[in-house]
C-alpha cells in the first residue's frame, strides 16, 4: 500500500475512524512538518533557528537526501551534518546557537589587601604613573607586583588628580572609536567612487609648505594644491575645489587621521553629503594609490626645480603640471590610457561639461560666465575678465591666462565671504558651477567628441584651478 501523508489532525481523525480498521499505523507518514513549526513558534524559536528547522523538514521530505538538501538552500554539506548531528525532536533549542564564550576565563587575582596598599600609595602619591607606583609597593612590601593590577585598581576607584579631564580624554578616546575605517567600505570599480586624500609636508629654506592631493581610486584622476597652514579649514576649501572640479561626482572620501581632516574639513563633507572614511591607525597600505601620487608629485614636479616657498607661484606651475598628468601623462595601471580618458569612456559625465549649465552674459564683454550665488542681474559684469572702469581683456590664450592670474572672491570654503555681499548659497549648488565659457559664435557652438588636452575639458581644469579660488587661503 502506498504511504499516505496525513496532517496532525487529519492523522487522529483517521485513526478514530471505524471506516479504515484495515490500515495499519506504520502505513501512515505523520506529517512532521506541521508539528515542528507549531512547536517552534510556541517556543519562540529565533530567526536562524527556523531556517534550520526548515532544513530539517526539507530533508525529511526528500528521502533524507543530505547533498541535496545542502545544494538547494546553499550550505555546505558538513554545516548541514552539524546542525543534524545537534537536532533533537524534542528539544528544538539544540538548533539555536551555543555561547562561543571560553569555558575558563580570565579572573583578576588582586586580593583586598592589595587593593588597600595600591589605593593608600596612590593617595599618596596622587601625580605618580602606574609603573612607579607598582615598583614602589614592591620596594615597600616585598611582594610581587605589575602595573596592570595598579591602573585596574586606579580606574576601580577613580584614582585621578583631574577626574574631569580624564573622563573628557576617555570620552574622546570613545569617539575616535566611532571612525568608519576604510576596511569596511566595500570598493567598487567605478569613476568617482572613492577619493583619497592625503597631506604632503615640504621644508624650503627652514619655511614649511603643505601640499594636499587627491586621486581617485579607479580612474587616478588627480588634484593637488599647496597651503600655507595645516588646518581643517585648508583641507575643507581643498575639498571644495575637488567637489567642484569633479562635478560633484564624489561618493565616498578617504583620509588619514591628520587634525586637518577633522572640525571644519568634517562639516565640509556633512554639507556635501559625503561619506569620510578614515585609514586605520599607523596603516599607510590603506591609502597606497595616493602614497604613490606622492611621490609621482615629488619626483616628476618638486624634484624637477618646481619648488618654492611662495604658494601664488607654486600652483600656478603645479596647475600645469596637474593637467599635463591627467591628459597627457599615460598611466600603466590604467592600460597607459590617461585618466582623463579612462574616466570618459567609463561616465562621460564625471568631467565638466564645455559650459556651465547656468550662465550669465557680461554686459561689458558679451562673454558667458557662471555665477553661483543667486545674484546674477541685467548688465552685472563678469568678475573674471572684466571690471568697472577697465576694458575687456582679450579671450585668447594669452588673455585668459592674463584674466585667470587675478585674484577672485571665495566662493567655495564654508567660512569664505560670498562676492560683493551676495546671499551664501549651499556647497551642493556648486556641482552646477562652472568657470567662463568662451566667447561662441551664435549657432556654431562647437561639440566635444571626447576630453583631450586641446579640448574644452583641459581649458576648464585650467580655470577652475587658478581662477575660481584663486586664492582661498
Amino acid at each position: 500500500m502506498p504511504h499516505v501523508y496525513l496532517t496532525s489532525r487529519e492523522y487522529g481523525n483517521a485513526l478514530g475512524k471505524a471506516t479504515w480498521p484495515k490500515l495499519d499505523r506504520r502505513d501512515f507518514i505523520f506529517d512532521k512538518a506541521v508539528l515542528w513549526r507549531n512547536r517552534a513558534l510556541q517556543r519562540k524559536l529565533s530567526r536562524p533557528a527556523l531556517a534550520r528547522l526548515e532544513w530539517m523538514i526539507w530533508y525529511e521530505r526528500h528521502d533524507r537526501d543530505a547533498s541535496l538538501t545542502a545544494r538547494h538552500y546553499g550550505i555546505s554539506p558538513k554545516t548541514f551534518w552539524k546542525w543534524k548531528k545537534r537536532f533533537n525532536e524534542r528539544d528544538f533549542s539544540t538548533l539555536e546557537e551555543r555561547s562561543r564564550a571560553p569555558l575558563r576565563t580570565r579572573v583578576r587575582t588582586i586580593t583586598q589587601q592589595e587593593e588597600v596598599r595600591i589605593v593608600d600609595l596612590r593617595r599618596e602619591h596622587l601625580r605618580w604613573g602606574k609603573e612607579k607606583i607598582a615598583l614602589s609597593y614592591r620596594e615597600r612590601w616585598r611582594e610581587p607586583m605589575s602595573a596592570w593590577k595598579v591602573q585596574k585598581v586606579i580606574e576601580k576607584y577613580r584614582l585621578y588628580y583631574h577626574p574631569a579631564k580624564n573622563a573628557r580624554t576617555q570620552a574622546k578616546r570613545r569617539r575616535a572609536q566611532k571612525k568608519k575605517r576604510i576596511a569596511e567600505l566595500s570598493l567598487k570599480r567605478r569613476t568617482g567612487f572613492l577619493f583619497r586624500i592625503d597631506t604632503v609636508v615640504r621644508y624650503w629654506h627652514g619655511t614649511k609648505r603643505y601640499i594636499l592631493t587627491a586621486i581617485d581610486n579607479t580612474s587616478k584622476i588627480a588634484f593637488a594644491h599647496m597651503y600655507t597652514t595645516h588646518s581643517s579649514r585648508a583641507a575643507a576649501d581643498f575639498l571644495c575645489r575637488l567637489y567642484l572640479l569633479t562635478n560633484g561626482k564624489i561618493e565616498n572620501i578617504q583620509t588619514d587621521n591628520g587634525s586637518e581632516f577633522h572640525a571644519e574639513f568634517d562639516e565640509a563633507c556633512r554639507k556635501l553629503t559625503i561619506p569620510h572614511y578614515w585609514s586605520r591607525v599607523k596603516t599607510p597600505k590603506d591609502n597606497a594609490a595616493n602614497e604613490r601620487f606622492n611621490r609621482t608629485l615629488q619626483d616628476e614636479f618638486i624634484a624637477m626645480g618646481h619648488m618654492t616657498i611662495d604658494p601664488d607661484a607654486f600652483n600656478r606651475e603645479l596647475t600645469e603640471w596637474i593637467i599635463e598628468y591627467n591628459f597627457k601623462r599615460p598611466h600603466q595601471a590604467l592600460g597607459y590610457s590617461t585618466p582623463i580618458n579612462f574616466a570618459y569612456k567609463r561616465s562621460p559625465s564625471l568631467v565638466l561639461p564645455m559650459s556651465p549649465s547656468s550662465t550669465t552674459r557680461c554686459a561689458s564683454c558679451s562673454t558667458g560666465y557662471a555665477m553661483s550665488f543667486a545674484t546674477a542681474s541685467p548688465g552685472a559684469r563678469c568678475p573674471t575678465i572684466c571690471r568697472p572702469g577697465s576694458r575687456s581683456i582679450n579671450r585668447g590664450s594669452a588673455g585668459w591666462r592674463q584674466a585667470c592670474s587675478r585674484r577672485l572672491p571665495r566662493i567655495c570654503a564654508p567660512s569664505c565671504a560670498s562676492p560683493r555681499g551676495a546671499t551664501r548659497s549651499r556647497p551642493r549648488r556648486l556641482s552646477t558651477v562652472a568657470p567662463c565659457a568662451r566667447r561662441r559664435k551664435a549657432g556654431r557652438a562647437p561639440a566635444m567628441t571626447g576630453p583631450s588636452e586641446s579640448a574644452a575639458p583641459s581649458s576648464t581644469w585650467r580655470l577652475i584651478l587658478w581662477d575660481i579660488f584663486w586664492p582661498c587661503m
